[in-house]
This record gives structure tokens, C-alpha cells and sequence, in this order.
């Protein structure tokens, strides 16, 4: 283990929650070191943090723990699950999250059963976070193995990320997710569009927007101007130079747009 802790939650930083988390991570490996990713996830919005997630693990040393708590469920009967890759170790509640993992990597799940990890025998319903999850990602950053958190386990839950829809002429794809500058990430990666498009010309339409060719940054064209470029995440982008994308097209999580050759 690199005694890396990264955590992504919805806990804002406000109530000091993600503190707490922090606390207990130290009182158990004092020289664990934890990065934010983020923890402004919407509320409960569980295909966000799972994008997050995707966008970022990746970057980290091998041997980092992501600890990834955005449970709606908390305190119900879903299970707590730790999650192992070749490279990285992921910790959190088995609602979908981690559902890129299991799409690219290969994988062991178990399911935290293990309460000698628990922070408390009797762990709150209410902050799994601060007495389930921090705890055994700080057990785990020392070294702990696995296998010794719970049993093996199947039948995970999965998310469903919204896939564009395509035929010979068009592809038809919405916003996955809006970024703090305004920036509107689409479903559409760029394998699929270089493989439907090619070199042909085209044409993206989004609300009464139209956009016929695509720019190299957020500076490729005059201030105020829409934008189609590939974000960092590898997906279709609409931004706006100097501007909010979101606000000149009032988009929102599942805007539809077109793209025709």
C-alpha cells in the first residue's frame, strides 16, 4: 500500500463530516496521507461520483485507496464492500459507484463483515463513512489484507450510464454532467465519434445551437462563443470562452443533442 487515501463524497464541508472521516483515518495510521478529490458531489447523485471517480483513480500511485462514500442507502440492508484491483484498492457502499471498475479492471469484492475493523461495534445508521468505511480504508492503508475485511462476494450493484443512440447518419447523445465553470460534458466519447464521423462533415445541434466543426481549447474562438471540444474526461464538451455553456443554453443533466454526417 502507498498509504494514500483519496475520498470523493456529498458531504459538502460544511457540517464537518468529511473531517471526522479525516480523524478517524489518523487515529488509526497517523501517517496516512489523504487527498480530496471531491466532496461536492450532489447530493446522493451516485452516477456523479462514480464519473468522478473514473475521470480520476486512474492518476493516483499504485497502491492508493479510494474511499467513496455517496450513499443514499446508508443504514440500509445494501452491504459495504472493499473492492481490489491489481493497482488500487476501492472502499465504499455496494450502490453502483464503482461500476467503471468493474467494467475495466479485474476485480475481487468482498463484503465488509469483519466489526473488529469498525470504528464502534454498534456503527451508526446515519455516518457509515465516519465508522465503517474511514476505519477499514485506514486498516487497509497499513497493510491489512483483503481477504481479511469479509467475505468474497457477487452480484454487485451496477449503475447505468446513459448511452448515445446511434445509426448511419446520426448520433444521438444528452449531458452526463455540468462542471462548477459551466462547462456541459456529453456521453459521446471520442472513439465513438471518430468512428461514425470520420472525416465527414457534420453537424451538432443542441437546443436551436448549432456546430459544424469542433475547437482545440477553451480559447479556440471569440469570447461568448459555444464550443465543442474534448474535455480531459474524454468526452464531447460544450463550453463557452470566457462564459457558461449551462447558462446560453439553460442545459441541464439529460439535454439532448444531435450530431448528423
Amino acid at each position: 500500500m502507498s498509504g494514500i487515501i483519496s475520498i470523493i463524497t456529498d458531504f459538502g464541508e460544511r457540517d464537518g463530516w468529511v473531517g471526522t472521516m479525516k480523524g478517524v483515518i489518523l487515529r488509526i495510521n497517523p501517517n496516512a496521507k489523504i487527498v480530496d478529490i471531491s466532496h461536492q458531489v450532489t447530493p446522493g447523485d451516485i452516477l456523479e461520483a462514480s464519473l468522478i471517480l473514473q475521470a480520476s483513480f486512474p492518476f493516483f500511485p499504485q497502491g492508493t485507496i479510494h474511499l467513496c462514500v455517496v450513499d443514499p442507502g446508508v443504514g440500509s440492508k445494501r452491504r459495504a464492500i472493499v473492492v481490489a484491483t491489481p493497482r488500487y484498492t476501492f472502499v465504499g457502499p455496494d450502490n453502483g459507484l464503482f461500476t467503471p471498475i468493474y467494467q475495466r479492471e479485474n476485480y475481487q469484492a468482498l463484503e465488509i463483515t469483519n466489526q473488529d475493523l469498525f470504528y464502534s461495534p454498534l456503527p451508526s445508521q446515519t455516518f457509515h463513512g465516519r465508522d465503517i468505511f474511514a476505519p477499514v480504508a485506514a486498516h487497509l492503508s497499513l497493510g491489512l489484507a483483503v481477504e481479511k475485511v469479509g467475505p468474497q462476494t457477487e452480484d454487485l450493484v451496477m449503475v447505468e450510464f446513459p448511452s448515445p443512440l446511434v445509426s448511419s447518419r446520426e448520433i444521438k447523445g444528452e449531458v452526463i454532467h455540468i462542471d462548477r465553470f459551466g462547462n456541459l460534458t456529453t456521453n459521446i466519447t471520442k472513439e465513438l465519434f471518430e468512428k461514425n464521423v470520420q472525416n465527414n462533415p457534420f453537424e451538432l445541434r443542441i437546443g436551436k445551437r448549432v456546430l459544424k466543426s469542433l475547437s482545440l481549447s477553451y480559447a479556440d474562438g471569440p469570447k461568448g462563443e459555444l464550443l465543442a471540444i474534448w474535455g480531459s474526461w474524454g468526452y464531447l464538451e460544450l463550453s463557452v470562452n470566457q462564459g457558461s455553456a449551462q447558462k446560453l443554453l439553460s442545459a441541464t443533466k439529460g439535454t439532448k443533442l444531435t450530431i448528423m454526417y
